[in-house]
């Protein structure tokens, strides 16, 4: 059977120069495998359109969307059963729906209902269960934890309840000609439901109803406490009624093809398969693009993750597609050669993780108060100084370096792409003279050799040299950038002295981690982006910062805020905002107002996004990379093209 492995995080697998074997070849397991031979007619002489061969890393595990479905499995069901909606430049976008659902124009209203013993709510912790006696929950316009109660009984009690009106595109036909209608999104909610523990996905636990008004229509209505910030993804991709309802579509035998070919709404329809071979045909009846303009057959192939061997697989014509996940180990700059060169084509998109670079403002040392004379210097407790290292680090030069110039520099905890980036944040370009006069005007002296030492601090022993330690993870990308900033910091004057930790050692939290413990000046560190797309000013509350659980460090060593760096004004700012859902009053303007606050006192310093990647021969137009997950899309406009 095929080793089945679980989603990478792409820009790791990409970025970091992760090796891996392509899987030993056999069939899926969980995927069943068409009867018998029977291949379905295509309705298209072979030979009449041209052929695209995509290849992937590794094997599907699924054939439609509630089947907990893999990256590869959404990768040829995506030309099937085109998504909802994309991720593109940071912000959510439409694909199958007419629009997103926002609060703004009434496709979306909170509204406040009656609760009694015994309905089911969500609770103040997130958990659905019978409303009780002592229960925390929310009542009506309470967004956040500060004004859970206990449930008592008494009087009449009201709760937040959501309800979301989603709207199909116009002229979505099935591959038999038949509609797409609302009611298909319901029967894949039910289908959803009935197969919740192998779905992959938990949203049908949050709902109350979910109904198709009209043709069109379909509405989403949560349990009483249940306001997710992502309502507007609460939508059910169809799945045909007239098809499958009644019938076994998987059978003992194998998956009926008579059914599960005009089983799509997109521009292909799958036509058989087998443990490595996913071939599909264009839908006769798809209302898009015409057929003659696609590709008969479009073939998804599995061919691992050897990103050396799957570059020849792609320059000899063998594929015409690589997905992210076949190019392990294959460096940015030859992605760029061999598209500067004529000979592919590159796709980029953001890969849903950046880099930061961490100031230990308060270290562990000085939770019972700070020891001039036994602890270690006060370097960073003086905002300038923050700054002026900001100042020191040519990030434009970093991300050329090791990133061939793919990602993009941060200047908040947000790329500039993002709706809710504030461009009125104070921003720290690279700047030596600016750098050396903030540090002189915080006491840092430079000596006749460069070195910083310092005079005249309040909390620092004059003569003290600004001499620090740069904590890294092990690995190839995380080494390169360590390089590149110790060279901007010496050339500033500041000593640093790198220590490079086992990545197991590096990300496990506890006391005696060496960046969750807080015992480190400076620490390199990757976040991955949250799926919402929330801003993630939450890795900065002051309530976060590991220690030893008491009332200052109520999260104990499990919290995340390893700078030690506290503002109760950003703390009502992003907790405001996040307790807010987009399209609330507070939700953008406060989100704004966070990242004032920590660009001005600089806790960390952003570095850069993370970029991934997919090729195609410089003759295939039409494919889209999202951000994120790196699925390939855009099927319906695919299409050989003059390079």
């Amino acid at each position: 059977m095929r080793v089945l492995k679980t989603l990478p995080l792409l820009f790791l697998v990409l970025l970091l120069a992760a090796c891996g074997a392509p899987a030993e070849s056999a069939a899926t397991p969980g995927l069943p495998q068409p009867e018998a031979d029977a291949q379905a007619t295509p309705g298209l002489p072979p030979g009449s359109l041209p052929s695209l061969t995509v290849c992937m890393g590794d094997a599907p595990t699924a054939l439609h969307p509630y089947a907990a479905p893999n990256i590869w499995s959404r990768l040829f069901q995506e030309a099937i059963y085109p998504a909802a909606f994309y991720v593109e430049n940071n912000t959510l976008q439409p694909g199958l729906l007419a629009s997103l659902p926002s609060l703004a124009d009434g496709s979306a209203v909170i509204t406040p209902v009656p609760v009694a013993p015994g309905d089911m709510v969500v609770t103040a912790e997130g958990t659905t269960r019978p409303l009780d006696l002592g229960v925390l929950v929310r009542p009506a316009a309470c967004n956040s934890a500060d004004c859970a109660i206990a449930y008592t009984g008494e009087g009449p009690f009201l709760m937040d309840q959501l309800q979301v009106t989603f709207t199909l595109q116009p002229g979505l036909t099935w591959g038999d000609g038949a509609p797409v209608t609302a009611d298909d999104s319901v029967y894949a909610f039910e289908l959803n439901t009935q197969n919740l523990a192998n779905s992959g996905n938990n949203r049908p636990t949050l709902t109350a109803r979910y109904e198709a008004t009209s043709a069109s229509t379909a509405v989403w209505t949560g349990l009483p406490g249940a306001v997710p910030r992502s309502y507007m993804t609460y939508f059910w991709q169809p799945l045909p009624r007239h098809l499958w309802d009644g019938e076994d579509v998987f059978t003992a035998t194998g998956a009926r093809l008579d059914i599960i070919v005009p089983s799509t709404y997109g521009p292909y329809q799958l036509e058989n398969w087998d443990e490595d071979t996913f071939t599909l045909y264009p839908t006769p009846n798809y209302a898009g693009a015409e057929p003659g303009t696609r590709f008969a057959p479009l073939v998804f192939q599995v061919v691992g993750t050897d990103g050396e061997a799957n570059l020849a697989r792609l320059l000899s014509g063998e594929c015409d597609v690589l997905d992210p996940s076949t190019l392990a180990g294959v460096t940015p700059e030859t992605l760029q050669t061999l598209a500067a060169s004529g000979r592919a084509k590159l796709l980029t998109s953001n890969a849903g993780a950046w880099e930061l670079l961490y100031f230990g403002i308060t270290p562990r040392s000085y939770d019972d108060g700070y020891a001039p004379a036994t602890d270690r210097p006060n370097f960073f407790g003086d905002v300038r100084t923050r700054q002026a290292l900001a100042h020191c680090l040519d990030r434009n030069a970093l991300l050329a370096a090791t990133t061939a110039g793919q990602g993009a520099i941060l200047h908040t905890y947000l790329p500039d792409s993002h709706a809710l980036f504030n461009p009125a944040a104070a921003q720290y370009p690279y700047d030596p003279a600016a750098a050396a006069a903030l540090l002189e005007e915080a006491g840092w002296v430079a000596g006749a050799d460069g070195q910083r030492s310092a005079l005249g601090i309040a909390d620092i022993p004059d003569g003290t040299p600004f001499s620090i330690g740069y904590a890294v993870v092990d690995n190839p990308i995380n080494r390169a950038v360590a390089t590149q900033l110790v060279e901007d910091l010496r050339a500033c004057g500041i000593g640093v002295e790198v220590t490079i930790t086992p990545r197991d050692q590096y990300y496990a939290t506890g006391e005696a981690s060496p960046v969750f413990g807080r015992t480190f000046d400076l620490a390199q560190y990757t976040w991955a982006v949250d799926n919402s797309l929330e801003p993630s000013c939450h890795l900065f509350l002051g309530y976060t910062i590991p220690g030893p659980e008491s009332e200052a460090f109520p999260l104990g060593w499990n919290g995340w805020n390893v700078t030690g760096w506290q503002s109760a004004e950003f703390d009502d700012s992003c907790q405001t905002a996040r307790n807010a859902l987009p399209g609330q009053q507070a939700h953008g303007p406060l989100h704004l107002a966070a990242q004032e606050i920590f660009a001005a006192e600089l806790p960390a310093i952003p570095l850069f996004t993370y970029t991934q990647f997919a090729l195609t021969r410089p003759d295939v137009c039409g494919l889209q990379l999202e951000g994120l997950t790196g699925l390939l899309y855009g099927w319906d406009e695919a299409r050989r093209c003059t390079p």
